[in-house]
């Protein structure tokens, strides 16, 4: 069998995993709070001592270190993914967006006082210059 995918949740403690049999290609599902997984990464997993992992077509999975096929891509689960942490714009919703330094925000402030559009703001946007 072959590693394809650690499903975490979002204090990125691992829920469960899914293999692939490699006699029949079915995808297996194992949570991962079950007696027969000890260790799970987001590349590969390790099976309890003593366990195995039986697909339906009777394939087993002895115990130790399952990784992926070789030159299988790594998937990762939405949990891991940069894209979900990032902020985006309010007005544009874009993505595209920069953190305003301290020194930047300092050296507005100096310029303008009061009157300076960075005092409270933390980001800025690089498509519509929304801050």
């Amino acid at each position: 069998m072959y590693f394809d995918i650690t499903y975490f949740d979002e204090k990125y403690e691992p829920q469960s995993i899914q293999l692939i049999c490699d006699k029949c290609g079915e995808y297996i599902e194992v949570n991962y709070d079950n007696e027969y997984i000890s260790r799970a990464q987001s590349e590969y997993c390790f099976v309890t001592d003593g366990s195995k992992i039986i697909c339906k077509c009777g394939n087993e999975c002895q115990n130790g270190l399952i990784e992926p096929k070789k030159n299988q891509k790594i998937v990762y689960t939405q949990q891991t993914s940069p894209i979900l942490n990032k902020p985006k714009c309010p007005t544009c919703s874009s993505t595209n967006v920069q953190k305003i330094g301290t020194g930047e925000r300092m050296a507005s402030v100096a310029m303008l006082g009061m009157f300076s559009k960075k005092i409270n703001k933390s980001f800025k946007c690089k498509n519509c210059g929304y801050t």
